[in-house]
């Protein structure tokens, strides 16, 4: 990580008061974001690192808040930086499907409870209001239309002032 990167972290994360401690990395994505847990005095939290120009953590927040506001789980944002590209997250833990799945939770009830999820942030987005209902198309791949979420009319129907 350059050192800028890095002294830019450092200010944020002592801003938040999570700073000295151990930030340990996380398994990232498929971007330039990176994760990082900290942990101490018997709490922790997540770390975003989305640097800028390459990431941008606004349309993340707006997601979280409007998932937050449906009723649904989405990690709060405790604190960010919207111009360094730096969120600190609550910590949901370590416990993904493969995980859960590994130690022998229950895989067809597991997957009944994803489906029943996206069934209900369907009805969701689709009650969330007249800028919010409704249906986007887009094309498949076979060709054939796909109904969406309408999720880009529900975000500027929904996200904070100023944001397309």
């Amino acid at each position: 990580m350059r050192d800028r990167r890095r002294e830019a972290m450092a200010a944020f994360l002592d801003a938040c008061g999570w700073g000295g401690f151990a930030a340990v990395p996380l398994t990232g994505d498929a971007s330039f974001r990176r994760y990082y847990r900290l942990a101490g005095d018997g709490s922790s939290t997540v770390l975003m690192d989305a640097p800028p120009p390459q990431e941008e953590v606004g349309p993340y927040v707006v997601v979280a808040g409007l998932l937050r506001r449906l009723g649904f789980s989405a990690p709060e944002v405790l604190a960010e930086d919207h111009e360094e590209g730096f969120l600190l997250l609550e910590d949901f833990g370590d416990d993904t499907y493969t995980r859960l799945l590994d130690r022998g939770i229950d895989e067809p009830a597991l997957y009944a409870l994803a489906v029943d999820t996206l069934i209900a942030l369907q009805r969701a987005v689709g009650a969330a209001g007249p800028r919010g209902g409704g249906r986007d198309w887009i094309r498949g791949g076979c060709g054939q239309p796909q109904p969406t979420l309408g999720v880009g009319r529900l975000l500027r129907a929904n996200g904070p002032a100023g944001h397309p």
